[in-house]
């Protein structure tokens, strides 16, 4: 169904994930520039950006009024990581997952400041199409955070064309800066400690990189389910027989450990 998005992640991850909060999902946002892959940060932030600032000046002379353009702010995004790709193996593979959460957007939809959860748009090589994604995603982010989006929240959404295959849906804040890095609170954007903790955490990932991020917080009954990544039928019932008690130490529906599942995604007939 359309309102389903995928979390793929490992079982540590996941334990954080669902037995932190006794209410919520807790989920770890990573700073823009701390991500898996560089080469998405660099895109968007030295061909990205600078072009959405054209399209941003273009379309404020033909509106006569400069809504989009903060000038001498820099905008920094925390991001987690969502697919529209149900038991997939190359995300799988990509995030080296050993499970994914099965997640009902219906329960991320709720407008909140500073805060939003935008399906990407994907741009060319040329970045001919960046106008169309521009407003596709200014009217999204609008939807979200009940205010209009600049460039910088914008370009947080999109992403070159070749990653298109991910089919990724990203849930993100910011942090904004003056010129001097001074940090800002800006009058749309006020903290909401219930869906977001402001306070900017560290910690050393699997690989031995230093990760900066903020925790976001969903609603628990939006877990619909859980897919488990394994070629092993006794590993897979080990595996859901533990998630299973876990759910229910935790007083998920009956629903949720009723629907832990074992992946189809295989490379190859077994």
């Amino acid at each position: 169904m359309d309102q389903l998005i995928y979390h793929y992640t490992d079982l540590n991850s996941l334990l954080g994930i669902i037995g932190s909060d006794s209410k919520n999902l807790t989920f770890w946002g990573s700073r823009y520039d701390c991500m898996n892959d560089p080469l998405d940060y660099q895109f968007a932030k030295n061909r990205l950006l600078p072009k959405m600032m054209d399209v941003a000046y273009e379309i404020s002379k033909e509106q006569n009024f400069p809504k989009y353009a903060l000038k001498e702010i820099d905008t920094i995004p925390y991001i987690v990581s969502f697919s529209k790709k149900k038991d997939d193996f190359l995300m799988w593979r990509m995030y080296n997952a050993k499970v994914a959460l099965v997640l009902d957007k219906c329960y991320f939809s709720e407008a909140m400041p500073n805060r939003a959860l935008i399906e990407c748009e994907y741009v060319d090589q040329g970045l001919s199409n960046i106008r169309e994604s521009f407003f596709r995603i200014d009217e999204q982010i609008s939807n979200c955070i009940n205010i209009s989006a600049n460039t910088s929240r914008i370009s947080t959404f999109i992403k070159e064309k070749s990653f298109e295959t991910e089919g990724e849906v990203r849930l993100a804040t910011w942090d904004y800066y003056d010129k001097d890095g001074n940090k800002l609170i800006l009058s749309d954007c006020k903290e909401d400690g219930k869906s977001v903790c402001s306070e900017v955490k560290s910690r050393v990932n699997a690989n031995g990189k230093m990760v900066l991020f903020k925790k976001f917080y969903i609603d628990k009954n939006s877990l619909a389910g859980i897919i488990v990544h394994s070629y092993s039928q006794v590993e897979f019932k080990n595996i859901q027989n533990i998630l299973r008690s876990f759910l229910i130490s935790k007083s998920f529906s009956r629903e949720v450990f009723e629907n832990i599942t074992l992946t189809n995604a295989y490379p190859f007939n077994l």
